[in-house]
C-alpha cells in the first residue's frame, strides 16, 4: 500500500480529510461510513512517542489524539492496519520528507545495524481475503485496537491461541470482557475451530510488512519488522 491522498491538504492547517472507505480495511467491518479529519504531529507527539515508558498500543492513542471523525466514531474500534495507516499519513503530512531510523540487531552476531526507511519504504499489506466471516455462533474480523488492548492486560492468563481467536471474535461479543469471550469460544466445534484458526493465519500477516535488510559486519540476510511510532526529532 501506497500513501495517497485522494483529498487535497488544507493549507490553512495541514490537514487531511479521508473516508473510512479509503483505508486499508476499506471499512467493511465498521457499522457505518465516516469521516476522518487527520492532522499533522506536534513535537509534544513525537517526544511523548519517543517515551520508553509507552507500550506500542498506548502510544496509539497519541496517533488517534490527532484525528476527529464525522459523525462520531470510537477509534479504538479501528482495526489495526487502519491506525498504522492513519500513523503513517499523520507523519507524512508532519515533515516535507519522512523517514524512519532504526537500530537493528544482527540475529547472527548481534551487530548493530543503523536503517534509514522512508514512509514508502514500508509496506502495509491490506487484507486480500474476505472478511468478516460468519463461523457458527460467531463472527470474526481484523483485529480492532480495543480488542488488542484487552489482549495486552490479559496475556498471561491465556494461551496465544485463546487470546487470538479472542481479538478477532467481533459483533456478537462486542461488549463483553474478552475473558467470557474467550470462555464462550472454547464451546465451538473442532471444525469450526479449523475455520477460524486457518483465518487467523490469514489475519496475522495483514498490516506492516518484514523488511530484509543485510548485516553490515557479517553480510547475512535477515529481516525485521519495521515500527511506525518510532519518529526521529
Amino acid at each position: 500500500m501506497k500513501i495517497e491522498f485522494n483529498q487535497p491538504t488544507q493549507p490553512e492547517t495541514g490537514f487531511v480529510t479521508l473516508n473510512s472507505t479509503e483505508l486499508p480495511s476499506k471499512g467493511k467491518q465498521y457499522p457505518y461510513q465516516f469521516s476522518l479529519q487527520v492532522q499533522p504531529y506536534k513535537v509534544k507527539d513525537v517526544l511523548t512517542l519517543s517515551s520508553s515508558t509507552l507500550d506500542n498500543l498506548q502510544k496509539y492513542d497519541v496517533v488517534l489524539a490527532g484525528i476527529t471523525t464525522q459523525p462520531i466514531f470510537d477509534l479504538n474500534e479501528l482495526t489495526l492496519i487502519d491506525a498504522q495507516s492513519l500513523a503513517l499519513i499523520r507523519y507524512s503530512l508532519s515533515v516535507d520528507n519522512p523517514i524512519f531510523k532504526y537500530s537493528v540487531e544482527c540475529p547472527f552476531c548481534n551487530n548493530a545495524n543503523s536503517v534509514t526507511l522512508t514512509a514508502e519504504d514500508i509496506a502495509l499489506k491490506e487484507p486480500d481475503f474476505d472478511y468478516p466471516i460468519r463461523v457458527g455462533n460467531f463472527t470474526f474480523g481484523l483485529p480492532t485496537l480495543r480488542r488488542l488492548k484487552e489482549f495486552t492486560s490479559l496475556s498471561p492468563n491465556f494461551d496465544e491461541t485463546e487470546l487470538l481467536l479472542g481479538t478477532i471474535a467481533l459483533y456478537e461479543t462486542s461488549s463483553l470482557p474478552i475473558q467470557e469471550v474467550i470462555k464462550l469460544l472454547q464451546e465451538i466445534s473442532l471444525k469450526d475451530f479449523q475455520l477460524i484458526e486457518t483465518f487467523a493465519d490469514k489475519v496475522s500477516e495483514v498490516g506492516v510488512q518484514p523488511k530484509t535488510i543485510t548485516c553490515k559486519s557479517c553480510s547475512k540476510e535477515f529481516q525485521f519488522l519495521p515500527e511506525v511510532l518510532l519518529l526521529p526529532l
